[in-house]
């Protein structure tokens, strides 16, 4: 975005295996992906990447705050970042607190695939997404195939 290459993501959830789920996701669409395990790193990899999007928990590591002030973080520095907080906690209060910290899109887990890629494509523009079909090891990409053998929901 803006800068001639693949718009940059990064994920940032402290369980791998929720992290995977949306790497998997949006793997082999163009996206340079980038993955951040707690709020230390995530700083350090926003910092040094810029990301165009980033895909946040609210729920990282010491405390449940930590998500939030992340997200103000971010917004604070980058202001023109997109951000969606992809979290478990489905109060309002919760969803209020993001939107007013400057979230983009607040998504509830579990969430559809779809969902996740259509969220990314209209926050980046659809024209960042490149290639809708997962490549093979050998380069060569197959129709139908899904990235990771994706589940509808995670």
């Amino acid at each position: 975005m803006g800068r001639g290459g693949p718009a940059k993501i990064l994920v940032v959830e402290d369980k791998e295996d929720h992290r995977e789920i949306i790497v998997c996701a949006l793997e082999g669409r163009g996206y340079q992906l980038l993955e951040a395990a707690d709020v230390d790193s995530a700083v350090v990899v926003a910092r040094q990447e810029r990301p165009d999007l980033v895909f946040l928990d609210l729920l990282l590591p010491k405390e449940a705050r930590e998500g939030l002030r992340l997200l103000e973080l971010l917004k604070r520095e980058r202001p023109e970042v997109r951000v969606v907080v992809y979290t478990c906690i489905s109060t309002p209060e919760w969803q209020e607190r993001a939107q007013a910290a400057g979230c983009d899109e607040f998504l509830v887990k579990p969430v559809e695939l779809a969902r996740v890629r259509e969220v990314v494509a209209r926050l980046l523009g659809a024209a960042s997404e490149t290639s809708h079909t997962p490549e093979s090891q050998d380069g060569q990409r197959k129709p139908g195939d899904t990235p990771c053998g994706e589940d509808p929901k995670t």
